[in-house]
């Protein structure tokens, strides 16, 4: 009965051709024939591949050549026997050379095997070769050991839902960073697969940037920081007059991008598979190594990428074309679906069958490598790439109390953002004057006061705060004459801004504008109220939605044009600009609670 309904499609579309030419529509006949023809070639594969499953199943290397097969696979094909049933399940936390899974056991081990590292000061690329081999699998042989950067040097892992394909990605990161330092090995982590599949992986002190799908402004800004480190390293050889990374005496750490579920990526991002060509052409001399998980290889990497690509590990997955274009063969497409875990390794150099080693104690591990690296003291890694500026920010969250002694090195106002990665941003008392335009509710007034608060505290200094439209004489002239660096600030400073204040108003004010030990801080609903621009070589912008007003308050058009509509008006999301060099900043909304 399988073999009929198998055969009834090329049946019907040959009746349908009969037909037509019984009917004299010749046309119509000769123009279905290609339809027969591609019909009739489906179905005899399609016979052919489902006569022999059961065969297949049972002896799944008995589809692979056998001089493509490896070690005792090849021995037992030619016996005639199969060569991969039986696998040994291997243990990871073992492979690794760990006689126990105890942390205090493994964070030692661990801890042993980096100081070599940091003690010889070698290059990543001047290491042992062995640093880089992983035992994630087991194999008639012994174990499986994948050397990224000499297999590879970028590896591609297809696999339908369920074969095992985070487990392996899991294994094989947790194997790399057991033996190298974050000096010498980072990883970015790009998830397309819901966000679940490097929760443990992103706590990696390794790791410098780990993204899901749940947000793609965070991945568009991954695809960025990879951009900007490739264009880095390259010109880190072009200074150095060298053509490989591994010439340099102070290489920078290697750095192995794993993304799961790379066709999740490309639908999603079109232009990161032309960002993925980049790495996969660059990456060998550049240090930065690609791992592409995919379900489905057939049409979702291109051509650019599979010409770089050497590794090539297969789980199961349900097209026989799907295991030809990986493997060469079909053999893939028969790994029973209860035996999660089971793959071939395409190398270059053949084919063999694995099973993919279990690590039972993950969390374990991770911890093991954190504790080892806060024993040692390492500085962290800078990170890749950072999420988007926050809707909200208190100061607690960036560390802003006040302090007893002078803010030296300035006062954090908020976070700035440059594309890639956000930071404090931060206001120096002697960098001059400062003017802050924003409608009211737009967030200003908490700006103000805490900076204020800042600024007054603990410092040898006098700040003064005073309305515009209430001011007086007095306060005016005392921070003009005070013998100490001193802080005035005006809200609403348009009033005094106005030609038409009064002269014994506006005097003393533009005296304290001018003055080098006074910093004025002013505030003004609108651009139009501005006078004496000069006076003011940094202002906060707080967008109002009206790209004319925004421009003539000094956001470039770009950011105008850029800027989502939700940002418009949010509370504390302005520009910095200095010295007409405008970056997006959040500012602090919230000061924090006092203890």
């Amino acid at each position: 009965m399988p073999v009929v309904s198998l055969l009834l499609p090329a049946a019907g579309q040959f009746a349908i051709t009969v037909y037509m030419a019984s009917l004299g529509h010749w046309f119509m006949a000769v123009a279905s024939l290609p339809g027969f023809a591609a019909q009739a070639i489906s179905s005899l594969l399609m016979l052919s591949h489902a006569t022999g499953t059961d065969t297949r199943r049972n002896e799944v290397s008995g589809s692979i050549p056998s001089h493509t097969l490896i070690g005792s696979e090849a021995a037992g094909r030619a016996d005639g026997t199969p060569g991969h049933p039986g696998l040994p399940n291997g243990d990871l936390i073992e492979d690794l050379g760990f006689h126990s899974p105890r942390i205090s056991h493994m964070w030692r081990h661990i801890v042993s095997l980096w100081v070599n590292f940091l003690n010889d000061g070698a290059p990543a690329s001047k290491e042992d070769a062995a640093c880089f081999e992983s035992p994630i699998a087991s194999t008639k042989d012994g174990v499986l050991k994948l050397d990224l950067p000499n297999n590879g040097p970028h590896a591609v892992v297809a696999g339908t839902t369920g074969s095992g394909k985070s487990f392996l990605l899991q294994n094989w990161c947790l194997c790399m960073a057991t033996r190298l330092p974050p000096s010498k090995l980072n990883f970015v982590l790009l998830d397309f697969k819901g966000g679940a599949s490097f929760t443990m992986l992103a706590q990696l002190p390794h790791t410098v940037g780990c993204v899901s799908d749940l947000s793609l402004e965070h991945a568009k800004r991954a695809l960025d920081g990879l951009e900007h480190e490739l264009r880095r390293r390259e010109l880190l050889l072009q200074e150095h007059r060298v053509s490989r990374c591994q010439e340099l005496d102070e290489a920078p750490p290697r750095m192995v991008i794993v993304v799961d579920e790379f066709h999740a990526l490309r639908r999603l991002l079109p232009d990161a598979e032309e960002r993925m060509e980049r790495i996969a052409a660059l990456g060998r001399s550049l240090d930065m190594n690609l791992i592409l998980s995919t379900q489905n290889p057939l049409g979702q990497i291109s051509s650019q990428i599979k010409a770089n690509i050497s590794l090539r590990i297969c789980m199961r997955v349900q097209d026989p074309l799907q295991s030809i274009e990986m493997l060469g063969n079909a053999a893939a497409s028969c790994i029973d679906p209860a035996e999660p875990g089971y793959a071939y390794c395409a190398d270059g150099h053949g084919v063999r069958a694995f099973q993919t080693s279990t690590c039972r104690h993950p969390r374990h591990l991770i911890r093991a490598i954190r504790t080892a690296f806060s024993f040692l003291s390492l500085p962290p890694p800078a990170a890749l790439f950072t999420a988007p500026l926050p809707r909200l920010l208190d100061a607690a969250a960036i560390g802003c109390r006040p302090s007893e002694t002078p803010p030296i090195h300035g006062i954090v106002i908020g976070l700035e953002d440059d594309g890639v990665r956000t930071r404090p941003c931060t206001v120096l008392p002697g960098e001059g004057n400062l003017l802050v335009i924003g409608a009211p509710g737009c967030g200003k007034q908490a700006l103000v006061a805490h900076m204020q608060r800042l600024l007054g505290a603990g410092a040898k200094r006098e700040v003064l705060r005073l309305h515009g439209r209430d001011a007086r004489p007095e306060p005016l002239h005392r921070a003009c004459n005070a013998h100490m660096a001193s802080v005035l600030i005006v809200d609403d400073a348009g009033a005094l801004m106005d030609p038409l204040c009064e002269r014994k108003l506006r005097e003393p004010f533009i005296s304290a504008l001018r003055s080098t030990h006074v910093m004025v801080i002013c505030t003004i609903d609108a651009s139009g109220q501005l006078r004496h621009p000069e006076y003011f070589p940094s202002r906060i912008v707080f967008p109002s939605g009206d790209p004319n007003s925004d421009l003539l308050a000094g956001i470039p058009a770009s950011y105008i044009h850029a800027m989502a509509p939700e940002d418009v008006g949010l509370p504390g999301r302005g520009f910095l600009i200095r010295h007409t060099r405008a970056i997006p900043i959040q500012c602090v909304t919230e000061d924090p609670k006092p203890p």
